[in-house]
């Protein structure tokens, strides 16, 4: 099901009417919900594609409010240029849909703080597939941080999350972290049963071509690391791709 702000009827209305919706691409921007709003459970919904308006970022989100997915299994959110990352709903959402394994973030936002991406990785502890598809810096610096935590095993964040897809420009200034993220998680087989957190099985990274230049995308030094991983049994892809794909 793909709806927007041009279809016909109220956003919520029309989701109430589709209880054993499987996958739904939400496209804002939506007005605030009416007062007469009520709370939707779409108890089927697998997958979920939320874009972020650029018109009315905040009144979007708040949309999850209303929305409740016990059994989701994957969640996007596109977050169009310069729009707002509101991390209360994001975070009540998440709470009411325990089951996220494929968290998907892509776009923009003015103003995402490191808090905010630490709480939606903390928020979805069965999480197995994360990607992020960017074209400034700050998304991937935070995301980046967020998952520097997790090589203190102690306190592992996304102790499930094994495949790793990070589609960005700003590579290079990012570079030895990106190294030691995919260092704390890749060890030999015989040390598999010695650790609190699952090995990867794919890392996917990928330069934005119209965003990127040679000085800033995938450098020399983190790709012969690519090639090390790959050759230890590591499945790895370094790509580049249109800012078409962004999403």
């Amino acid at each position: 099901m793909v709806a927007s702000s041009r279809s016909a009827f109220d956003p919520l209305e029309l989701l109430a009417q589709c209880k054993n919706l499987v996958r739904a691409h939400l496209v804002a921007p939506w007005d605030n919900p009416s007062v007469s709003s009520y709370p939707v459970v779409l108890s089927h919904l697998r997958s979920l594609c939320l874009r972020i308006a650029m018109r009315s970022p905040h009144a979007t989100v708040l949309f999850l409010n209303y929305l409740t997915a016990p059994v989701l299994d994957e969640l996007h959110l596109v977050f169009p240029s310069n729009s707002t990352w509101d991390e209360s709903p994001i975070t009540a959402f998440q709470l009411r849909s325990p089951s996220i394994t494929t968290l998907k973030i892509s776009g923009y936002t003015s103003d995402m703080t490191f808090e905010a991406v630490k709480a939606a990785l903390l928020n979805a502890p069965l999480l197995t597939h994360l990607s992020i598809v960017c074209c400034d810096t700050w998304l991937l610096k935070y995301v980046l941080d967020a998952l520097s935590l997790s090589g203190d095993e102690s306190h592992i964040l996304v102790p499930r999350l094994h495949i790793l897809t990070l589609k960005c420009s700003q590579f290079r200034k990012s570079e030895d972290t990106v190294r030691g993220i995919i260092d704390s998680r890749w060890w030999p087989d015989d040390e598999l049963s010695m650790h609190g957190a699952a090995r990867w099985s794919r890392v996917n990274l990928t330069e934005l071509s119209e965003c990127s230049s040679p000085e800033f995308g995938i450098g020399p030094e983190l790709r012969d690391k690519m090639e090390t991983l790959q050759q230890s049994g590591l499945d790895v892809n370094i790509g580049v791709a249109s800012l078409l794909d962004l999403e």
